[in-house]
């Protein structure tokens, strides 16, 4: 969950554009049109996926450089999962899955 000047505290995926703009932080992309929705919600299934992918092999470096960084971003994950999870963009089996403690030597 991000926690900015802004004091927003929800999953950084279900951030709109004012969300953005309240925390006084770059806007991405995909919402620079968009005053609805969430990044999360905006997400094709194809862009899921690489969000996830990318994700993992990011926590992979961060937890062998800077592990109190790797706990703090792993708290965000997990938060951002079940968000993913709620919007069907991803599956309960698949939520498991993503969150198994062993998945990240946790």
């Amino acid at each position: 969950m991000k926690k900015q000047a802004g004091k927003i505290n929800k999953p950084e995926l279900a951030w709109t554009k004012a969300d953005y703009l309240t925390a006084k932080m770059d806007i991405p992309d995909k919402l620079l049109s968009d005053d609805i929705h969430t990044e999360g919600e905006l997400m094709s299934e194809e862009e899921t996926a690489s969000w996830l992918a990318d994700t993992e092999k990011t926590f992979f470096i961060i937890k062998q450089q800077n592990k109190k960084l790797f706990e703090n971003l792993y708290q965000r994950y997990v938060v951002d999962i079940h968000y993913l999870c709620e919007l069907g963009k991803i599956t309960e089996e698949d939520t498991d899955e993503l969150l198994r403690p062993e998945r990240f030597n946790l």
